[in-house]
């Protein structure tokens, strides 16, 4: 959903994998996945964000 509506693309180095918004930010949804699945996250919110250009 965030590369969709962001218009942003997927960027892989050193095995890990990220989305580069337009504007330059990165984002770790697999990350984030890994501490929503720890109780410590959320993908709603990522992707809220990243949707309404609030960095983290």
């Amino acid at each position: 959903m965030i590369a969709r509506q962001t218009g942003a693309e997927w960027w892989a180095t050193g095995g890990e994998h990220w989305l580069r918004t337009p504007d330059g930010r990165l984002w770790d949804p697999v990350e984030e996945a890994r501490r929503c699945f720890g109780g410590h996250g959320s993908l709603r919110l990522l992707c809220r964000d990243a949707v309404n250009g609030v960095p983290r």
